[in-house]
């Protein structure tokens, strides 16, 4: 049987984790020209539209990140379908956010993916059928609701969303 989970004492760990001074390093790394970054506190507008972090680049450009942190390593990114499957209230995969990434951490091997995220729900809609059908589904319960995501190997979400990002349109009549 599946522990519950705490929301308060989750959102307590993920608090720590945003203070993580590796975080400056991996966007260090994802961004060539990364000046800044700020993390966006709990419970904001701003937090709720999927923004953990804002960066600030050399020039003036911003980039929003929704960040997701993994206190065990796997083969898998877990995609939130319901918040609350009880509620009917979507999870972060399958809503419109206001980040433009998902960078989505393993602590233990010191990982960190970063996906852009209208390529990640186009991949998810492209291939829901298959993948619904084909990866498991992780229930997470916690006090009076239930979590549920799909569990999709990292190999098999990357090259899904390298196609998403690939457009083609009709030649025009000559």
């Amino acid at each position: 049987m599946s522990s519950i989970h705490d929301f308060h004492e989750s959102l307590a760990l993920s608090e720590t984790v945003a203070e993580a001074s590796w975080w400056e390093d991996v966007y260090r790394k994802a961004f060539p020209f990364f000046k800044s970054m700020e993390i966006v506190p709990s419970g904001t507008l701003e937090q709720h539209a999927g923004i953990d972090r804002i960066i600030r680049l050399e020039g003036g450009g911003v980039i929003y990140v929704d960040e997701k942190v993994r206190h065990n390593n796997y083969d898998d990114i877990l995609l939130e379908l319901w918040s609350s499957e009880e509620r009917k209230t979507l999870g972060w995969a399958g809503k419109p956010l206001q980040c433009d990434y998902i960078a989505y951490v393993f602590l233990p091997g010191k990982q960190c993916y970063i996906f852009p995220f209208p390529q990640l729900q186009k991949a998810l809609w492209n291939h829901w059928d298959d993948w619904r059908h084909k990866y498991k589904t992780v229930k997470s319960p916690n006090r009076g609701y239930t979590t549920s995501s799909l569990a999709v190997p990292i190999a098999v979400l990357q090259k899904a969303i390298t196609e998403a990002g690939f457009i083609q349109w009709d030649k025009p009549s000559q």
